[in-house]
């Protein structure tokens, strides 16, 4: 309080006081006035409570908006600060408590202070309460949860930590500082130079909107946005703007990154935890919907009986897994709602790269456009000269960057070239640094550069080589004068000059770049791995599972580095590892540096078609990248030490391994899969660091295979969530179905008698196959990989897999499962359809329906489709349905206002008409109704014991019992069994003919 008192003057404190008590007064005053009636109605009436506590909160609500629109900016900044010190405000009244509780439907209620078990009144034997939640729902016999304010900073770290990913400033750290004393430039008076540009510091100090920073591909635009964005200038000028209540965040796009580095959705996560990590008090304000999640499914504790009230603790461990990836639109939800927040903050944003966005850079442009109207937030933005941003950015304050370096780009190419010229004395005799000779190359660098920072370092490259081959001068300007403008022409040049001894080596040294850098985020590509990525694969087999020596580590590394020299033109070369990295790496005896492209510009280069075809023609035409990479990783997995089972060496190994399973797949579609000794090996390499792991618990070790700790160590990636919702046991065969791996299965099945000998394993392996074709974790562009599961199923099934046998802790069938599947789709029947004549998922599913009838799956299995509650009933009614119900519902495109019937026998068209409907939706209806009707299929509907529909019992026998865990029930008489190979596989020879439907 004393510190309030002596900002403002006592006779304004004192008049704040009492207006402020006033209101309290008043408000305590109505709020006890409706709680009193509301208490007395709710005795007489019990069915109008609804209406009566809603009618409270709205005129709460109405006094708290009329409160907030009389006060002043300056009365609302001196409660906030009242607020923070938590002396006044938070010193009403203990006795007089008001809850809000957010219900199980998404309504909100009033609790009086009479509720009982409802509210806790705060005494002084045991600590305040925070806030507090009822969970459940709205009956009264439900215990109610409370956290105090410990745990509300915990729920705070639970939130945010929820917007984190670890590739958030990796592109920061890969952005390299601008060379000594340029840039500075971009804080002076631009009225004061030759070519002037719109006033930063004056739109950093009084500007709003936008600022555009353009410029070519490879003038340095990413290299000035980390240099504004650290510089104190920047600071300096954006409080005169903002103040004290300045929050700043910034991103930089990166198309050669992880998906997260270049999409809508880590920007929007990037930006939020920058200010509400640094602006925690945001939080709870900003994602408000998580708040009711979190204490229902976080909280844990609770009371043993009515005078123990449970003081719940938060599980952070458990927040971390008990939260979804935020979708995109929660995400622009809650940026705008921060935007919308009224508490005097400022916010600056600083956005580069937007034309690396992976998408149509306009949806980004669009929604800066958009936000960049709010008076408190502005944001500095950098691009190339696309279409989106020349027509929406070129009406702010901006600038062209290749236009205003011509200082910055004649330093760096003095600086680089002078210190090699003092070494050559003949040469250095004559250019005579500094003079006219000497000015003239620096002045014809700086021309030809047109602003491109990037052509500088190469040609500088070029020069230097020519210095070391002893060229005259006469020579290095004929050099100079060869060099193309364009990046890609000086590229293609570069490539021409290659000597064709090395032009091969060059060729697959780029091509293992290209792979290795797209394929193994998070793991960078390291030296080493390129090295092992050169070696003769078969000497893999030969390698123990042993840490490579410290020796043999750095020679390979130095002898690999001098290759990339040699043979890359300087377009491939060696970086430190980023802070991310190094953790990974602790493996090795020294920092393991990492291989990346000079510049985004030469990966696009090296992508172009044409190139790509060029370069393939001067390599091996049999030499395909990822089967080198994937002997790499297998190398790297051997030659790594297993350390506990949270250590980052422990983790590197898992991540290069999943890198191999990476390259597999990509092996497989390209039809040149990786024989079958090898991934026996990756398999019995990694079961060896499994059983290293020294800290694994008894619980851990007798999970068995090495894939069941998969999920321990990627908690977040597609194949570890499906992994996770399928049961165990889990073994190598099961990743590999995660991976759709067919040539592995079709090989493990030829040739391993134990697993081709055991039925209940081909069923398991079925099971676990079907599991991930209806995984929900996929997204549209794993359609590829879900056919390639159906060929997989296809295999197990000839090899007599059972569609019919019950697996794991729900004791469901692969078949059931499919028609469960099927009940969740009807009720989006409309997207089911749509998406299967677009050619989306509901299309492979029709297969995997066709095929596990023509496996043999039971086609009169009864399923439970769900309940209903009646008036007159004290128990729901259980409604049940057979396989031909379902399915023939859901494939039916026709609108039909029957009950039941119609929709199960499709009409019969003409031959020609057959023809012609091929692989639509109609004719899959008709062949399902087909297929299942000739193998004795009956339609039928039960609520609970009693038949609805379908023929009567007698002609099917009687109905057998129903086991209620897993929602099945069985007909006797019609389980369909097919034990001969010879029938089963001419009944799938005619499915086969569905794959390219």
């Amino acid at each position: 309080m004393k510190a309030i008192r002596r900002q403002w003057k006592q006779k304004e404190i004192e008049e704040m006081l009492k207006a402020l008590d006033m209101c309290r007064d008043q408000l305590i005053f109505r709020i006890l006035l409706d709680l009193e009636a509301t208490s007395k109605y709710l005795a007489k009436q019990g069915e109008d409570t609804q209406r009566s506590l809603s009618r409270i909160v709205e005129v709460n609500a109405i006094f708290q908006e009329r409160q907030n629109s009389s006060t002043t900016n300056q009365t609302r900044r001196i409660i906030h600060q009242i607020d923070e010190t938590n002396t006044l405000l938070k010193s009403f009244k203990d006795e007089t408590i008001m809850a809000v509780l957010e219900m199980a439907d998404g309504k909100t209620r009033v609790l009086p202070h009479e509720d009982q078990g409802a509210l806790t009144a705060f005494n002084s034997e045991r600590p305040k309460m925070f806030m507090q939640f009822k969970l459940q729902g709205s009956r009264p016999d439900l215990s109610m949860r409370s956290y105090s304010q410990a745990d509300a900073e915990k729920m705070n770290d639970v939130l945010v930590d929820s917007l984190y990913f670890r590739q958030m400033t990796d592109r920061w750290e890969t952005i390299k500082l601008p060379h000594q004393q340029t840039y500075e430039w971009i804080f002076s008076d631009p009225e004061l130079t030759e070519q002037p540009w719109d006033n930063l510091v004056d739109w950093l100090e009084h500007g709003s909107g936008c600022y555009w920073i353009c410029g070519k591909a490879g003038s340095g635009k990413s290299t000035l946005m980390k240099f504004v964005c650290g510089h104190d200038s920047t600071s300096a000028a954006l409080r005169h703007w903002g103040g004290h209540e300045l929050r700043i965040a910034s991103f930089f796009f990166y198309g050669q990154g992880h998906s997260m580095q270049k999409n809508q959705i880590g920007l929007l996560r990037s930006l939020l935890y920058d200010v509400l990590s640094a602006d925690r008090d945001l939080i709870s304000d900003v994602m408000t919907e998580l708040l009711p999640i979190v204490a229902k499914d976080l909280l844990i504790g609770a009371a043993d009986n009515a005078h123990d009230e449970p003081v719940p603790r938060f599980d952070p461990p458990a927040a971390s897994q008990a939260f979804a990836e935020p979708s995109l639109p929660e995400l622009i939800k809650w940026f705008k709602r921060l935007l919308g927040l009224n508490r005097g903050r400022r916010y600056f944003f600083l956005i580069d790269g937007i034309d690396e966005f992976d998408g149509d850079p306009s949806t980004i442009v669009d929604l800066i456009m958009s936000l960049g109207q709010l008076q408190n937030a502005k944001f500095l933005i950098s691009s190339r000269p696309i279409p989106p941003c020349v027509e929406n950015f070129a009406g702010f304050p901006h600038l062209q960057l290749h236009d205003l370096t011509r200082d910055d780009i004649r330093k760096i190419a003095d600086d680089l070239l002078h210190h090699k010229l003092q070494l050559k004395d003949d040469i250095g005799r004559e250019l005579q640094l500094g003079g006219p000779s000497y000015v003239q190359l620096i002045d014809q660098i700086v021309e030809k550069s047109s602003g491109v920072f990037i052509w500088v370092v190469v040609a500088i490259q070029s020069l230097l080589r020519g210095l070391e081959n002893r060229d005259r001068i006469s020579e290095m300007q004929k050099r100079l004068e060869e060099l193309p403008t364009d990046l890609a022409d000086l590229y293609t040049h570069m490539f021409s000059k290659m000597p064709a001894t090395y032009r091969r080596q060059a060729v697959e040294l780029f091509r293992l770049a290209l792979s290795g850098l797209s394929t193994q985020d998070p793991c960078p590509l390291t030296v080493l791995q390129l090295s092992f990525a050169e070696d003769e694969p078969s000497h893999v087999l030969d390698i123990p599972v042993m840490q490579i020596t410290e020796s043999e580590e750095i020679s390979r590394c130095d002898e690999t580095e001098g290759r990339l020299r040699s043979r890359c033109c300087g377009l491939l070369e060696t970086r430190r590892a980023k802070s991310s990295e190094q953790k990974m790496m602790s493996n090795f005896y020294y920092t393991n540096p990492c291989v990346d492209f000079l510049h985004r510009t030469v990966v696009e280069f090296l992508n172009d078609p044409r190139v790509m075809e060029k370069m393939i023609e001067w390599g091996d035409p049999s030499f395909t990248p990822e089967i080198s990479l994937f002997h790499s990783c297998e190398r790297m997995c051997k030659s790594m030490k297993t350390g506990r089972i949270n250590d980052n060496r422990t983790i590197f190994v898992w991540h290069m391994m999943k890198s191999a399973m990476k390259y597999l797949s990509i092996c497989e579609n390209s039809e040149r899969p990786i024989p079958m000794v090898y991934i026996n090996d990756l398999d019995c390499t990694m079961m060896q660091h499994w059983e290293k792991v020294k800290t694994v618990t008894d619980r851990l070790m007798r999970r068995g295979h090495w894939v069941n700790s998969f999920t321990m160590y990627f908690s977040d990636t597609v194949e570890s969530n499906i992994l996770d919702s399928l049961d165990p046991p889990l073994d190598f065969m099961t990743l590999a179905t995660v991976y759709a791996l067919h040539s592995t299965f079709k090989h493990e099945l030829q040739e391993r008698v134990s697993i081709s000998a055991d039925e209940d394993r081909k069923s398991v392996q079925l099971h676990h196959t079907v599991g991930c074709i209806l995984s929900p974790y996929w997204n549209e562009l794993n359609s590829i990989t879900r056919v390639q599961m159906l060929q997989i199923c296809e295999t197990l099934i000839e090899a007599g897999a059972n569609p019919n046998l019950r697996f794991g802790t729900k004791s469901l069938t692969a078949w059931v499962a499919v028609l469960q599947y099927a009940l969740l789709a009807k009720e989006n029947k409309h997207a089911f359809i749509t998406e299967f004549r677009n050619n989306g998922f509901p299309r492979v599913f029709a297969k995997l329906v066709v095929l596990l009838i023509a496996g043999g799956a039971d086609v009169n299995v009864v399923v439970i489709t769900g309940s209903k509650n009646y008036r007159y009933y004290a128990n729901p009614i259980i409604q049940r349905q057979s396989a031909l119900c379902i399915l023939g519902e859901l494939f039916n495109s026709s609108p039909s206002n029957q009950l039941y019937g119609a929709f199960l026998a499709p009409d019969k068209p003409g031959a020609q008409e057959i023809r012609s409907r091929e692989g639509t939706i109609e004719w899959f209806h008709e062949f399902i109704f087909d297929l299942l009707t000739k193998r004795g299929a009956v339609a039928r509907i039960w609520e609970n014991e009693r038949l609805v529909f379908g023929p009567p019992e007698g002609h099917n026998k009687h109905v057998r019992g129903l086991s209620e865990s897993s929602g099945i029930m069985r007909v006797q008489g019609h389980e369909h069994h097919e034990d001969d190979m010879v029938r089963r596989r001419g009944s799938l020879g005619v499915i086969r003919k569905l794959w390219c439907g």
